[in-house]
């Protein structure tokens, strides 16, 4: 009698096994917050390098060819003018065009003479400039041309000298010396004054 109500006791307790266990996984987790995931979803977030901004350095003494886009004569120039320039060439830094072929500037008169009397001969000082990068920089450039026409000065010297026998020619000494052209199409180079730093974006 006891072997068969242990034996009925035995199987009532597995046939309750499925169901206890389909109660245990029914049970709800507690609920996440908002906040909670958020700050996960921040955690996990990869920050990229491709976002950061690249220093590109410019060395003083970095040579760009320019070319003047006009003729330019000292007898119509005068101290304060600018003058149309365009980049002649790329310029690559490290693998990336930072001025490009083409792109325009103005240079700037720092002095200028037309041809005078006595042979003196004219004369163009141009000594800065400014270029703009392909990221809209802009850049103060040296370019230290000075250009002279021909002088004179060497023609009338015989002639003022005689005009202590020979006075008529004393009107030589009026004489005036060339003046100076630069023609369109001339290339210069132009050059960093000072070491600059850009940042420019790779993406």
């Amino acid at each position: 009698m006891k072997k068969i109500i242990s034996l009925l006791l035995s199987v009532c307790f597995l046939g309750m096994m499925p169901a206890y266990a389909q109660v245990q996984t029914n049970v709800p987790s507690a609920p996440v917050s908002n906040e909670t995931m958020k700050g996960k979803i921040e955690i996990a977030k990869p920050v990229s390098s491709m976002n950061q901004p690249k220093e590109i350095s410019l060395n003083s003494g970095l040579t760009i060819p320019i070319v003047f886009t006009n003729q330019v004569n000292s007898k119509n120039v005068r101290k304060g003018d600018t003058l149309p320039i365009i980049i002649n060439q790329d310029v690559v830094i490290d693998g990336i065009v930072i001025f490009k072929k083409g792109s325009q500037g103005v240079a700037f008169i720092e002095d200028s003479k037309t041809a005078r009397t006595f042979g003196r001969p004219g004369s163009i000082d141009i000594e800065t400039g400014k270029l703009t990068d392909v990221y809209g920089n802009e850049h103060t450039v040296g370019l230290s041309s000075h250009s002279v026409g021909n002088s004179c000065t060497s023609a009338i010297i015989l002639p003022i000298i005689s005009a202590v026998i020979l006075w008529p020619l004393v009107f030589f000494a009026f004489k005036k010396g060339d003046e100076v052209s630069i023609p369109a199409g001339k290339i210069f180079n132009a050059f960093i004054t000072a070491p600059e730093t850009i940042k420019i974006n790779t993406l």
